[in-house]
């Protein structure tokens, strides 16, 4: 069975992977396998946290390529997962000597070697990227009850690399594969999770969360969307109270203290019962090189997670059209 869940920097993706990973396996072998080449302290942070949060139920098995050479070393029938596919496509598309190997003949390697992985495991499950929506967050007004429009502030971008863009159509390439022959796709937005192919897997809500929740409403997408123009007019907003508006750019501007962040968003919302809070998706994009939009986009992630856990509503804005997903 082989389950491709995707979505955003900070979407949530890999913390439910691994939920899942636990409840598939029901007392059999489960494996980690961990693409991620450990270049620099940002990488060797994120290594070290994600080993913490999954503890010692897995083994883990670390191979930045050539991931079909593991079959030996996992027993039939297990749990795998796969963390993730970002990293492993970037490592066979730049890891030969800095001589970059063309899209499809790396499309075909990793899809080829996920199957062969599947076929060997009971469950495989495969985490990968949502990087193709590649909109920055702007640095204008911080505050975050302004009321602005989707389409404001926001200026074009196109400062990628022939390469970056390789990568992204090799990525596409394989997540459209995998997805096809997939038996599960799921796509994780801030902490939720959108079923597009499958059976569904979703635990019930149990009475603390639902005591937890506050009376506010979450409104997300892309930028310029319309999510603004949506909130006007499906909650006939200018009634309904305040609405914080573009609240990535009060984050960008607050996030030396996540922790503090937080509590001052949860108490505003307490303070104003039904308010709406509007947030662009900022995770579905190339990596940026700049450390600070990196961590800016770990935290803005993290943060919309744990906002949408206690949103009494969660709305998702695509080409003006909103979808609840709570």
């Amino acid at each position: 069975m082989l389950i491709l869940i995707c979505g955003g920097s900070g979407s949530g993706k890999s913390e439910f992977a691994e939920q899942y990973a636990v409840q598939l396996a029901a007392g059999c072998e489960k494996y980690y396998i961990a693409t991620m080449a450990a270049g620099d302290d940002e990488s060797l942070w994120r290594i070290k946290r994600h080993r913490e949060r999954r503890g010692d139920d897995f083994i883990t098995l670390e191979r930045g390529r050539d991931v079909g050479a593991l079959l030996d070393e996992i027993k039939e029938g297990s749990v795998c997962l796969l963390e993730c596919l970002g990293n492993l496509v970037a490592n066979e598309m730049f890891g030969h000597g800095g001589i970059m190997t063309d899209a499809k003949t790396v499309a075909d390697k990793v899809c080829a070697e996920v199957e062969a992985l599947d076929q060997r495991a009971g469950h495989l499950i495969v985490v990968s990227n949502d990087i193709f929506s590649d909109v920055p967050v702007t640095m204008g007004d911080t505050s975050y009850d302004n009321k602005s429009s989707d389409h404001e502030n926001h200026k074009d971008h196109d400062d990628h690399d022939d390469s970056t863009y390789e990568y992204v159509k090799t990525m596409g390439m394989i997540n459209r594969r995998l997805a096809k022959s997939a038996d599960e796709v799921i796509e994780s937005v801030c902490g939720k999770t959108i079923y597009h192919k499958g059976k569904i897997f979703k635990e019930k809500m149990d009475e603390t969360q639902k005591e937890n929740e506050c009376k506010f409403i979450l409104v997300i997408g892309g930028a310029c969307q319309g999510k603004h123009e949506f909130v006007m007019e499906k909650f006939k907003a200018e009634e309904h109270g305040v609405i914080f508006d573009h609240l990535e750019k009060y984050v960008i501007s607050h996030m030396d203290d996540e922790e503090g962040l937080y509590d001052d968003i949860i108490a505003a919302a307490l303070k104003h019962s039904g308010c709406i809070i509007i947030g662009d998706e900022v995770g579905c994009g190339i990596v940026p090189m700049d450390e600070k939009m990196r961590r800016f986009r770990d935290v803005y992630g993290r943060l919309m997670v744990r906002l949408a856990k206690r949103a009494s509503q969660v709305w998702r804005v695509y080409c003006g059209i909103g979808e609840r997903i709570d």
